[in-house]
């Protein structure tokens, strides 16, 4: 099933670990989604577990990271598609890509077709595990 949560210009505010965590292919639209929990370990307005979430026309703060991509744990992924008019912000980082950390497992996905990602440390950071990488990163021709 695929969600599509259009927010219609509205805002959401979490001030747990994460925002938004999708489990399941979901679009999110129209709006803003701020986290405020700032912690050592990661937390994120939108976090993608095991999916690919697409953000498009969406303003994402997090006190830590914007969007989170897959945890890092055995046999999960997780990705993003950022589209249209989008600005992620993260205090420490914009969008973080965490690889699988086994062999043959799927790849963890970024795909940046439109908008702006910044962070006060990194934009973008990817973490792997394994010595091959494991994860696709590309940019809209």
């Amino acid at each position: 099933k695929k969600i599509i949560l259009d927010l219609n210009g509205k805002t959401i505010t979490g001030k747990g670990d994460y925002t938004l965590a999708c489990t399941q292919v979901a679009t999110i639209q129209n709006g803003t989604v701020i986290n405020d929990k700032n912690a050592n370990n990661v937390t994120a307005a939108i976090y993608a577990q095991n999916t690919v979430v697409t953000v498009e026309d969406v303003t994402i703060k997090g006190a830590n990271t914007g969007i989170a991509c897959g945890p890092g744990v055995v046999g999960y992924y997780g990705g993003a598609i950022i589209k249209g008019d989008c600005d992620i912000y993260g205090g420490v980082t914009g969008v973080a890509v965490y690889g699988p950390n086994q062999e043959n497992a799927t790849t963890s996905e970024f795909k940046l077709e439109g908008g702006k990602i910044s962070g006060g440390r990194y934009g973008i950071a990817e973490t792997e595990v394994l010595t091959e990488p494991i994860s696709r990163f590309r940019a809209a021709q």
